[in-house]
């Protein structure tokens, strides 16, 4: 394959990290890209090469999987090094989806976590958790990376200007589903991830947590939709080093950190508390750009194997800094 040409195709909306394409009445094209966002706030100037092809490489190795498991998703086949088609469903911003509306995406982010991290080890720390509700021992802080005994369900809104926490019962309501459609989507998440989970463990990652995006698709059908388990959407890292307790992101949270140790999140935090724009994004060194670029071919090469282009690894085309 060669890779996506834009320019033969109508462009439908632009996105932090891929682009959407008119295919034909049913069908769009994901034109994943090099850049990225954190918080909120838009597209990062700072473009990281070979990204758009290492998430695409997941992408539709996920898809592939969850072909083989009989999980519905919205994938119709690669087209490019950097770009699918998937089959298209509408979304609904002026009003909340109904019982009667078919072939829309969910208004609800579903957030699925396996290991203590991040914001839940601090809460664990703080008090905030208490890691008897995960079903983990009472009254002992888990060591970091501790797997949960048990999926850990979390949504929170998607088309809202920032995303907020919902309960299931909300989620049901803003997106016109029933109680035993949201807990169908649920199995099917957790079914696939389970495999993809194994699959990113044979090339040696663990996966902290994930996200994914549901449809209500034609005559109600109930699909996965966007993409599932690439290093936007979810936090791989390397299995050896959480092993003994250190986390090292091979995700978009690599890039977070990063803007959360010199000070950028606390700007933001502060510029929306005054109702003020938000900051413009830090340039980050070159060095830095690089180090990403090669996480995310390290990972998409282990999780995506024979999905990844051969000319892929190590090439300077995809790995060379700005």
């Amino acid at each position: 394959m060669a890779m996506f040409e834009p320019e033969k195709y109508t462009l439908v909306s632009e996105g932090s990290s891929k682009n959407k394409y008119r295919d034909d009445d049913q069908s769009l094209i994901f034109h994943f890209l090099k850049r990225w966002s954190a918080f909120d706030v838009g597209p990062h100037p700072d473009e990281i090469p070979g990204k758009g092809v290492a998430i695409c490489s997941c992408a539709v190795k996920s898809a592939l999987v969850a072909q083989k498991l009989g999980v519905p998703t919205c994938f119709i086949e690669r087209i490019a090094d950097d770009a699918i088609r998937v089959h298209e469903a509408q979304v609904i911003v002026n009003r909340n989806p109904t019982l009667k509306d078919e072939n829309y995406v969910l208004p609800a982010e579903l957030i699925d976590r396996y290991r203590s991290a991040g914001s839940f080890d601090r809460d664990f720390r703080s008090g905030a958790k208490k890691p008897e509700d995960y079903g983990l021992p009472a009254g002992i802080i888990p060591a970091v990376g501790t797997p949960f005994p048990f999926p850990v369900e979390f949504i929170t809104t998607k088309f809202e200007p920032t995303d907020r926490p919902i309960s299931a019962e909300e989620a049901c309501l803003i997106s016109g589903i029933h109680k035993k459609d949201l807990e169908a989507f649920w199995r099917m998440i957790h079914r696939l991830k389970g495999a993809l989970h194994y699959i990113a463990w044979l090339g040696g990652y663990y996966i902290l947590d994930g996200k994914c995006e549901g449809i209500v698709g034609p005559g109600r059908r109930l699909m996965l939709g966007d993409v599932v388990l690439t290093p936007d959407e979810d936090r791989p890292v390397p299995a050896n080093l959480l092993d003994q307790g250190v986390i090292e992101h091979y995700s978009k949270e690599f890039q977070r950190e990063r803007l959360i140790k010199i000070g950028y999140y606390d700007a933001v935090k502060a510029a929306r508390k005054e109702g003020l724009p938000d900051p413009p994004y830090p340039t980050l060194p070159d060095d830095f750009i690089a180090e990403a670029a090669r996480r995310y071919n390290a990972f998409a090469a282990a999780y995506a194997g024979e999905c990844m282009p051969r000319n892929f690894e190590g090439n300077d085309v995809y790995l060379q800094t700005r």
